[in-house]
């Protein structure tokens, strides 16, 4: 009878070895499972950033072709020549930004890369689990095992959770220069209507309104090292009246030696007392006065390059007065120029002319071409609100396989405690016998 009831436990204990081994084994398919949609999401996103990659490609062909126009436009009127430089330095602000956008695509294939390494080693890893689970003998080294591949299976998924929001985030700040880029067209637009005189006016006055907070700023600082000079000489005044206190206490001190013998001893503890408190009032005063000397020092260190430095910018301003000045004598000769060759190319209407209907042309073309990048941008928007859907799902998903994953790691462990805990009776039973 013993024998079969023996029988019949280690029957037991090995069918529910076999349950724990299905469970485990139904586990590792769901974390299949939720690598192949893990890749199916890595593959979405690479898609899309080759998308936004050749939008972007298309966007630089389309600044060229503007500029490309805008300088046909402006080919003959010589007048216009700031204006176009401020509308190429936009453009090159413009194509800066376009650059960066490069650089954030590449960053995104970067991380497109290292996420298909990670799912690369999840899946090495759970192959070497399913080669633990069958090499494992004891209930204890299923266990261990179990829960070392857990927490490693664990900590790889929040990894990649954190890299699809990273790249999601990316994606999203891809959209927003986008917008930002659309903007500056129409800001170049409305540049190469605004006049050269106003911003000149404008650099001045701002000149001047550095050159007056900069004497302002000089004031201050001399009105703050007045202050801190009275704030010193009040503390050497303290000072002084506290070690004058002091000798005052010594020569009370020996005043009472002379008077009573039987207080010699304390008398001689209260002068070294005194020579101690003197000695550290003495040391307090040497370091105050060091540390007075010292803060001076760098206070007057940081005045005098504050002061060379407002020096400078002045001297800088004073140098950019000059050559505004010069710049704006330069704009009268050009304009009075300009004014005489007005007058002599009266004759050359007719060709003017013509070259305005090509001009209107190729603006109406220009407006088109905005027309169509609108739609495009709202089907990029479209784009970005699907997207943003997906990884909302996505998101819930996953935090829905945690749960079940810590459930079924709940249930796993409770059943691996109570098995160890029969063995454990069975084995003392044993042993009684």
């Amino acid at each position: 009878m013993p024998e079969k009831e023996n029988k019949s436990a280690s029957s037991d204990h090995y069918v529910q070895l076999d349950e724990i081994k299905k469970t485990c084994e139904n586990l590792i398919s769901q974390t299949q499972t939720d690598l192949e949609l893990f890749t199916h999401e890595q593959l979405h996103l690479r898609n899309q950033i080759e998308d936004i990659l050749a939008e972007n490609k298309t966007i630089d062909k389309k600044l060229e072709a503007l500029k490309a126009t805008t300088v046909q436009i402006t080919g003959e009127s010589r007048d216009d020549a700031t204006r176009e430089k401020f509308t190429n330095d936009a453009l090159l602000n413009i194509k800066k930004q376009i650059d960066s956008l490069e650089a954030e695509n590449n960053e995104l294939r970067s991380l497109n890369k290292s996420s298909r390494k990670r799912i690369q080693i999840l899946e090495s890893e759970i192959q070497n689990y399913r080669n633990y689970l069958c090499e494992s003998k004891t209930v204890a080294e299923i266990k261990q095992k179990y829960e070392t591949a857990m927490l490693v299976l664990e900590n790889t998924i929040q990894t990649q959770k954190t890299q699809i929001t990273k790249q999601s985030q990316v994606i999203e700040n891809l959209f927003l220069q986008k917008d930002q880029l659309n903007k500056h067209i129409k800001n170049l637009e409305q540049e190469k209507e605004s006049s050269n005189s106003a911003t000149t006016t404008v650099t001045i006055e701002k000149l001047k309104a550095k050159l007056n907070e900069s004497t302002r700023q000089t004031k201050e600082l001399q009105l703050s090292l007045k202050m801190a000079k009275s704030v010193i000489e009040e503390r050497y005044e303290r000072e002084k009246c506290a070690l004058q206190k002091v000798q005052e206490a010594l020569s009370i001190a020996e005043a009472a030696v002379v008077d009573k013998e039987d207080a010699q001893k304390r008398e001689q503890v209260v002068k070294e007392e005194c020579d101690n408190l003197a000695s550290t009032i003495g040391q307090v005063m040497d370091e105050a006065a060091k540390k007075v000397d010292q803060d001076m020092d760098e206070m007057r260190r940081k005045f005098s390059e504050k002061e060379r430095s407002l020096l400078e910018n002045q001297l800088h301003m004073k140098e950019e007065i000059k050559n505004h000045k010069k710049f704006n004598q330069i704009l009268e000769t050009r304009c009075n120029r300009f004014q005489q060759k007005y007058k002599d190319s009266m004759k050359e209407v007719e060709n003017l002319t013509q070259q305005l209907e090509s001009a209107v042309k190729a603006l109406v073309e220009m407006e088109n071409k905005i027309s169509k990048q609108e739609s495009l941008q709202k089907i990029l928007m479209k784009r970005a609100e699907e997207k943003e859907d997906v990884i909302q799902n996505y998101i819930k998903t996953n935090t829905r396989l945690k749960e079940e994953y810590k459930n079924t790691l709940s249930d796993i462990t409770k059943k691996f405690e109570r098995q160890i805990y029969y063995l454990q009776n069975e084995n003392a039973r044993l042993r009684a016998k």
